[in-house]
């Protein structure tokens, strides 16, 4: 039944195609609501070695997890297990640890070039098993659908070839410029990435995107039109009723939450913190423990022990906006030239939002662009330490501003600034497509 109490038409289906569990990405969650209150949904993702369910189904969506290592064809795993030797056996250590830059020396400056390229190979080899897995699971199910979804270019691909097999319509979700998705890719991956963007991107009857710089860019590189703009939200039920008091009241915290990765303007964000030296201030970093987060607190111990610093453990994605609300202000480090980067719209955004954060970012185009039309924060400029003191201490020493900034986030959260507001261009296309 749908929400209007009509029953849909069982030959009337939504084929969604993820790369990863659907999970990992509130969009694609909220994208799996939207799609319920169209047509039956088909979801199919392609995993790895996951505790979730297989299958799950409540009689309108169905979800079912694929598990690439064995159900990818035999050559995507031969290519898998290729490319997984090659990155071995030549190992990218120095690529890694230079963030995309060669090193010094020609000995080191051959094998970071040569890294990159066994990388690249390495990696595409493991998302053609991803593809695969898509391909040959969807290319069987029972019913053929009459709108195919893909979220990503490694969805795109299959998505696009089941397009013209079967004559159905394809809405592509871009949630991000793919070819600077690596944030340690050279040039010449980056040109790669873009042809391959571009020939598959142009079957899609919709694209969508999380900006316009970046539905503005898409349009500019591939030649399409219309990029529809949907920006990443929460549902309204999770943002709070009301901003929470905090305690103790002499200090500010100041939170950071999401992935840490080289380029993504950690280290730059700290070492601001460490000019900043008010002991008022607290900086809390809440980010999934790997290598990266572990060099970054060795190297930032002295903030840690000085209580400048906290890292927090990670919560489930469900939680990240209860969670956030221990905190008064939420920080966007993100830094250029990375693309994806400055054309963001990073889900941390709405999740301070919804948590009744102030927002204060390094000044992103989009980001820079919500903060000003809801007064919900500040940005500074990441290049110019004046501009991120003054403003920090600005949120420092006025708690009436602070209070301003908070109650406008939530207020927006709340009536315009949520999934239920900005998804509906995203169910107008799903709409027309079924015609």
């Amino acid at each position: 039944m749908t929400e209007a109490g009509a029953e849909f038409d069982p030959l009337q289906r939504i084929l969604m195609l993820v790369p990863h569990d659907p999970d990992l990405d509130p969009r694609v969650g909220s994208s799996i609501e939207l799609c319920r209150s169209i047509a039956r949904t088909e979801v199919i993702a392609s995993t790895w070695a996951t505790q979730r369910p297989a299958k799950e189904y409540d009689g309108v969506v169905s979800v079912e997890r694929v598990d690439a290592s064995t159900n990818a064809s035999d050559r995507a795993r031969r290519a898998a297990a290729l490319g997984n030797r090659l990155d071995l056996r030549l190992s990218t250590q120095e690529y890694k640890q230079h963030e995309g830059r060669p090193p010094d020396g020609m000995k080191a400056r051959v094998r970071h070039h040569l890294g990159g390229v066994f990388r690249f190979a390495a990696a595409w080899s493991a998302y053609s098993m991803l593809i695969s897995t898509l391909l040959r699971r969807a290319s069987v199910v029972g019913v053929r659908p009459r709108v195919i979804i893909a979220h990503d270019i490694y969805a795109l691909i299959p998505a696009a070839i089941l397009k013209q097999r079967w004559g159905c319509a394809l809405l592509y979700d871009a949630h991000e410029y793919f070819p600077a998705s690596d944030l340690l890719a050279p040039p010449w991956q980056m040109r790669v990435i873009r042809r391959l963007e571009r020939h598959f991107i142009r079957k899609a009857d919709r694209v969508v995107t999380v900006s316009p710089p970046l539905a503005a860019q898409l349009q500019r590189d591939y030649g399409v039109q219309n990029v529809i703009v949907v920006p990443n939200t929460e549902p309204v039920a999770r943002v709070l009723s009301e901003i929470r008091p905090h305690d103790p009241a002499d200090q500010v915290r100041f939170l950071l939450q999401g992935q840490a990765a080289p380029g993504r303007g950690f280290e730059r964000l700290l070492d601001l913190w460490r000019e900043l030296d008010d002991p008022r201030a607290v900086l809390q970093i809440r980010a999934p423990d790997w290598e990266y987060p572990r060099v970054l607190r060795e190297r930032y111990q002295d903030l840690a022990d000085r209580g400048r610093c906290e890292w927090l453990d990670p919560v489930v994605e469900d939680r990240l906006v209860e969670a956030a609300a221990a905190a008064e202000i939420g920080v966007i480090p993100y830094v250029g030239p990375n693309m994806n980067h400055l054309f963001a719209c990073p889900n941390k955004l709405a999740q301070y939002m919804c948590a009744g954060l102030a927002v204060f970012s390094n000044n992103l185009p989009y980001v820079g662009s919500v903060i000003a039309r809801f007064d919900c924060g500040l940005t500074y400029d990441a290049d110019d330490s004046k501009t991120f003191l003054r403003a920090a201490r600005r949120l420092i020493d006025e708690p009436d501003l602070r209070r301003r900034l908070r109650e406008n986030a939530l207020a927006a959260a709340g009536v315009e600034y949520n999934w239920e507001q900005t998804s509906e261009p995203y169910r107008a296309a799903i709409s027309e497509l079924f015609g």
